[in-house]
């Protein structure tokens, strides 16, 4: 046997005298790596996503109560309070411009706070938003000029009547001298939204802000329908209408 055969047979001979004195240390190692490698490709991927699909599962559930919760309150909406609810609500906010509408508030206000109405003049069209109306998403107007006679406090009331009648009005300036008084009054209207079928948005009740609302504008007076002797025919949507005076 030479000398390379020998240095062969002695390492294998150390190789299994090794193996021999270690091996019940061998297999504990292999599982310790197995397991090493299945933790750091397997199990850290899945703790690392568990925030993200506990948050996607948090969602999905508050998505599902709130479709319970619409569903819920469309079963149980009584249909004679919507109709009360949307009628209210056009007749403070109407959904085009209503001249009646708008000289009846005027007519009703100088009746409760005894001023004369003299003069008025519809600005229609050409009129730019108010601070309000620009605060409160672009709600369009129709802008009414309206000379009253009558006392300073006189002109205060009518000022505060005016608020406390539908429609919703702004008086954007006034000037006053003794005994009459010349205000400009922003009148609000806004079309009915169209029907959007793909809309996620669901139906639900009014939340405490609105209902307050609703409750405020429930008190304000409503003047009666219908004026006589008044005709308002615009010769364009740009034209100065000076009707002169209903009174």
């Amino acid at each position: 046997m030479n000398k390379s055969n020998l240095n062969k047979e002695v390492s294998r001979e150390s190789v299994r005298a090794y193996y021999e004195d270690h091996k019940e240390y061998l297999y504990p190692s292999l599982a310790i790596v197995a397991s090493f490698f299945l933790f750091l490709f397997v199990l850290l991927p899945q703790i690392l996503l568990f925030p993200k699909t506990r948050s996607e599962v948090n969602t999905e559930e508050k998505k599902l109560d709130s479709f319970v919760a619409a569903q819920n309150f469309a079963s149980s909406v009584n249909s004679a309070n919507l109709n009360n609810d949307l009628l209210l609500s056009t007749k403070a906010l109407p959904t085009e411009k209503d001249y009646t509408s708008m000289i009846n508030a005027v007519s009703s206000a100088a009746d409760d706070s005894g001023t004369v109405i003299e003069s008025y003049r519809f600005l229609i069209g050409g009129g730019t938003l108010s601070k309000t109306a620009l605060a409160s998403g672009s709600i369009p107007v129709v802008i009414l000029r309206v000379n009253v006679n009558g006392t300073n406090e006189q002109v205060v009331n009518f000022m505060k009547s005016l608020y406390q009648t539908t429609p919703v009005s702004e008086i954007s300036s006034v000037a006053y001298s003794v005994g009459s008084a010349q205000l400009t009054i922003n009148f609000f209207y806004k079309p009915l939204p169209s029907a959007d079928i793909n809309s996620s948005e669901l139906i639900r009740d009014k939340n405490s802000e609105e209902k307050g609302t609703f409750e405020n504008i429930s008190s304000w007076k409503t003047p009666a329908e219908g004026i006589s002797d008044i005709k308002i025919v615009p010769a364009t949507d740009s034209a100065d209408l000076d009707v002169g005076s209903p009174f």
